[in-house]
């Protein structure tokens, strides 16, 4: 992991700024988002722990009106 990158990411979720300096698919930008959705929920008060499916109060996808609809 690239401590940099992810440290630069969690500083930017942390504003909720969304624009990554890094390339596109890259390990450098995989770290910094990694680092952004850490820092967007201590933004928020809570833990990715908390965040994630059957441990927060997130609803489904359905629920929240989506549905899957494939693209081929």
């Amino acid at each position: 992991m690239d401590k940099r990158a992810w440290t630069a990411g969690f500083m930017a979720g942390g504003v909720f700024a969304a624009q990554c300096p890094y390339v596109r698919g890259s390990f450098e930008a995989l770290d910094w988002y990694g680092g952004w959705i850490e820092g967007a929920a201590n933004a928020l008060g809570q833990s990715h722990d908390e965040l994630t499916p059957g441990h927060g109060e997130l609803p489904s996808l359905e629920y929240a009106g989506f549905t899957h609809m494939p693209l081929h």
